[in-house]
């Protein structure tokens, strides 16, 4: 994964030294930063990552994060936020002060391009695909480029173009349809949990209190 990251940088621009260094501090800003994020498994408890903070508590335990500018550029403008990770808030406050003005560029650069890999010229998409693809995932062969670019354009446009496919092939009759069908669906699924046998009363009204929480989101 360094060797990646040094090969993506030079072809930035980094002559070789440069970019072995700074390979190097990019790995460390991610092992650093990786040490306090939750694992996948913990992700999935919703009371851990539930956890309601105002503006004033963000500016106040996140010292080293400028909210403002950040919520600002998101164009935020709630006064209450969900943090599913506090602790690791805790410490990328405290990390960012402990890493130079160039270290964080370079992190920087590097989250950029990673990124837009497979938006740039044909060396990077080249390296991009030889890392993520083919190293990691098997796959030999780089796809057309006019399948990329379909890729592309759904990536980008699928909120845009759905309401012009809703309209013309999902009318109201058809999604009031639905949401009975769903309904049913979840009416069928609360008889079951309480015809089971090997649960326990308490956890059938937990699974009963989440399947009453589901919202019916069909089409639109």
């Amino acid at each position: 994964y360094q060797q990646h990251i040094q090969r993506m940088l030079a072809l930035l621009g980094y002559d070789g030294v440069e970019a072995g260094v700074a390979a190097s501090t990019v790995m460390g800003i991610e092992t650093k930063l990786a040490e306090h994020a939750m694992r996948p498994q913990e992700m999935r408890d919703v009371d851990r990552t539930y956890n309601k903070f105002s503006r004033a508590d963000l500016y106040g335990l996140y010292p080293g994060i400028h909210w403002d500018n950040y919520l600002a550029h998101m164009g935020a403008e709630e006064e209450e936020f969900l943090v599913k990770q506090p602790e690791f808030f805790k410490h990328l406050s405290e990390a960012l002060n402990t890493f130079s003005i160039e270290e964080l560029k370079h992190y920087l650069r590097w989250c950029l391009i990673n990124t837009c890999a497979d938006q740039l010229s044909d060396d990077f998409v080249n390296a991009d695909f030889d890392f993520y693809d083919k190293t990691l995932n098997g796959t030999e062969e780089l796809p057309a480029l006019w399948k990329r670019g379909v890729r592309l354009t759904l990536g980008q446009l699928d909120h845009l173009i759905s309401p012009q496919y809703v309209q013309l092939y999902f009318n109201e009759g058809a999604k009031q349809e639905m949401e009975v069908l769903v309904a049913n669906i979840k009416g069928a699924l609360a008889a079951r949990i309480r015809k089971l046998s090997w649960m326990s009363d308490i956890t059938k009204q937990r699974a009963l209190h989440k399947l009453q929480k589901f919202e019916i989101m069909v089409g639109y």
